[in-house]
């Protein structure tokens, strides 16, 4: 009978003490400020500088979610922003990249496939279809 009486005070110290971990925390933004709602699709939004395309297989089937990564063969270049994109599941893809000339690639499983020569001119999109075998 006394651990019963016992059971209900650790109970309470438990809860109390959880209080403080952060379980009711909020998710902060960048540098822990304040997130503010749509912050990080406006940052992605950007879409007048960079790469769209494709990705097809030989025989025509989407390349649906395939790796690309992009390398900039202009000797000036800045670094790629992203390591790595994924296609879609109709093979499409779009890559916010900086002013540069660029060799893009894509991976399906084993199937693989390049475009090289890509320029990117800030302000505009570049089209870079990729097929891969």
């Amino acid at each position: 009978m006394r651990a019963g009486a016992v059971a209900g005070p650790v109970v309470l110290v438990a809860v109390a003490a959880l209080g403080g971990c952060g379980l009711g925390a909020q998710p902060s933004g960048p540098a822990g400020g304040e997130a503010r709602p749509g912050q990080a699709e406006q940052v992605r939004s950007d879409r007048s500088t960079g790469v769209r395309g494709r990705v097809v297989r030989v025989e025509g089937a989407p390349g649906a979610h395939c790796l690309l990564e992009a390398r900039a063969t202009s000797a000036w270049a800045p670094p790629v922003p992203d390591t790595a994109v994924i296609s879609d599941a109709e093979g499409r893809y779009f890559w916010a990249l900086p002013e540069a000339t660029y060799t893009i690639a894509a991976r399906c499983g084993g199937d693989r496939g390049r475009v090289e020569g890509v320029e990117v001119v800030s302000g505009r999109v570049a089209g870079a279809d990729i097929v891969v075998r």
